[in-house]
């Protein structure tokens, strides 16, 4: 060993011991609980803050020949609040039909 390198290791030892001062530690597991911020989007008309939005399953095809995608998004919601209205932004969107609990449900596109 040079005497650069040991002067190096000798330098580090003061730290290396600090770091174990001989006492006992206890290890503490805490567990992450996922935390949800209830927060107002002020740039939409959407009201979806008023369901419980569960799951998503969106199967698109994307034609960049046509600069389009297509497909469906079946959404799992739980209606929290009660709300006979569900409105989403569907700004530049062109939807076909919508199913509520299987069946085909009423639905308008507003322009705004």
């Amino acid at each position: 060993m040079t005497k650069n390198s040991f002067i190096v290791v000798l330098s580090l030892l003061p730290f290396l011991a600090a770091c174990n001062n001989g006492s006992t530690s206890k290890q503490t597991t805490t567990t992450q609980t996922d935390t949800i911020a209830h927060v107002k989007d002020w740039h939409t008309q959407s009201n979806a803050d008023s369901v419980k939005m569960k799951h998503l399953d969106l199967d698109i095809e994307v034609s960049f020949d046509k600069k389009q995608i297509s497909g469906k998004a079946a959404w799992d919601i739980e209606n929290t609040t009660g709300t006979n209205v569900l409105r989403l932004d569907t700004y530049d969107l062109t939807i076909d039909s919508v199913l509520a609990d299987n069946s085909k449900a009423q639905f308008v596109l507003e322009a705004l």
